[in-house]
């Protein structure tokens, strides 16, 4: 199987997805898990998964990036969590024999190619009347303005444009629908019911710039944001991003608000 960016960067991706942990938490609190059997569909190195079997009766994480899944199982043996488990699989092609009562995704959805072949594998895993639990970034939820103000400045003083960088990191949403009514009939096409359907708008602190950087790369690698420029620019304009975030940055520290879709629907 080929590695993924994912399971190239693991730890550094453990550690600086921090903020996409707290959106998790905030996801969980939106469904009961109590004494269920749940899913956790993209559940890279395990931190929400072990969140999730500290309620849940039992719990089964997956994920394509293999490094991942190695530091996920380490973990849950480290915190002797006898009640879960994790195997890499890829999302287009589930292959588990047991049905559940949950699939969570968090911050994942937005990643997967073919959503609907997924929609389909998640259906196919969950019990009747399942229910489904997603959080993930969608175009027309605007995310992370304090620092796409900054990187638009800088792009546009080198004359390239954003809008090929913002097509990688978020699926569009279809000309003449908003975020909310796409996703509603993506999902009932699907064969599920939409019972909670918002959007999040979440506020995180960063100790400084150079912190948020370290996040942003970290927990997204395969978003290269200066690749579009010459590779001997690159360093220059990077110092200037991080001078203009460096001036955002007061004594509370550098503020980034969040912009995502919570969803929550029942398989019928």
């Amino acid at each position: 199987m080929k590695e993924t960016i994912f399971s190239k960067f693991a730890k550094k991706y453990d550690k600086a997805s921090w903020p996409q942990f707290e959106v998790g938490k905030k996801l969980l609190k939106s469904i009961n898990i109590k004494d269920k059997k749940v899913l956790e569909i993209g559940c890279h190195a395990g931190k929400l998964s072990l969140e999730i079997a500290k309620i849940a009766n039992e719990v089964i994480g997956i994920d394509l990036a293999s490094n991942a899944i190695k530091i996920a199982k380490e973990r849950a043996k480290k915190n002797e969590a006898g009640n879960v488990k994790f195997f890499v699989r890829n999302v287009e092609n589930i292959n588990l024999k047991e049905k559940f009562d949950i699939i969570i995704s968090n911050i994942a959805f937005h990643v997967f190619k073919n959503k609907e072949k997924v929609l389909k594998e998640m259906k196919k895993a969950l019990k009747k009347e399942g229910i489904l639990a997603l959080s993930f970034p969608i175009e027309g939820v605007d995310n992370e303005e304090e620092f796409r103000e900054v990187y638009f400045s800088v792009m546009d003083s080198y004359s390239y444009s954003y809008s090929k960088y913002e097509s990688k990191i978020r699926f569009p949403t279809p000309k003449g629908f908003s975020p909310k009514k796409y996703i509603k009939n993506l999902f009932e096409k699907e064969g599920f019911k939409i019972l909670k359907l918002s959007e999040e708008h979440p506020v995180f602190w960063f100790k400084d710039e150079k912190e948020f950087i370290n996040h942003y790369e970290g927990s997204s690698p395969s978003k290269n944001y200066l690749k579009h420029l010459p590779i001997k620019m690159r360093s220059k304009a990077k110092k200037e991003i991080l001078n203009k975030l460096k001036n955002k940055t007061n004594k509370k520290g550098l503020k980034m608000t969040w912009g995502y879709l919570i969803v929550i629907a029942k398989k019928y």
